[in-house]
């Protein structure tokens, strides 16, 4: 009997177009991608990092700074939002295309969109890690009881 080895690629790989209004849609992927965590926990390690020198009496604030916030639209918009379509323009009303970096400005003016992609890209991971689930209880044909395997070694004789 082979043993096989369970691919869930095609579960775990889940991108989904989700409808933010009538007129624009967003691509997007689960909240739990490796990519995206991975560079959650490594910008995590950063700022503790960073901040490990201050103390509360005397927190100091510098030109090069960046919210968490705004770090949090450039994950988002490189690793969740895969695409859009519909009508994102920018202030001049000209069409603007997707990019990553064209995705974290738009999340990061937008705390509505923000909490939404959030809340979706998080949905789209319980539903994988649900069908995933699913697919490793589905029962197997059942067992006689009986053992197998290569039963007595043979002699060397």
């Amino acid at each position: 009997m082979a043993l096989k080895i369970n691919r869930l690629e095609s579960v775990l790989s889940q991108e989904r177009w989700e409808d933010y209004t009538d007129d624009v849609s967003f691509k997007l992927t689960r909240l739990d991608t490796e990519a995206y965590q991975i560079a959650l926990e490594r910008v995590r390690r950063l700022i503790a990092r960073e901040d490990a020198g201050q103390s509360l009496s005397s927190i100091l604030v510098s030109d090069s700074d960046v919210r968490e916030h705004d770090i949090q639209c450039q994950l988002l918009g490189r690793y969740i939002i895969r695409d859009w379509k519909g009508q994102i323009q920018d202030e001049t009303g000209r069409q603007v295309p997707y990019s990553p970096e064209n995705a974290a400005a738009l999340l990061s003016g937008d705390s509505d969109l923000f909490t939404w992609v959030l809340l979706h890209a998080a949905q789209l991971a319980k539903e994988a890690q649900e069908e995933a689930k699913e697919t490793v209880e589905k029962s197997s044909p059942g067992s006689s009881g009986k053992k197998s395997g290569p039963g007595q070694a043979k002699s060397a004789s």
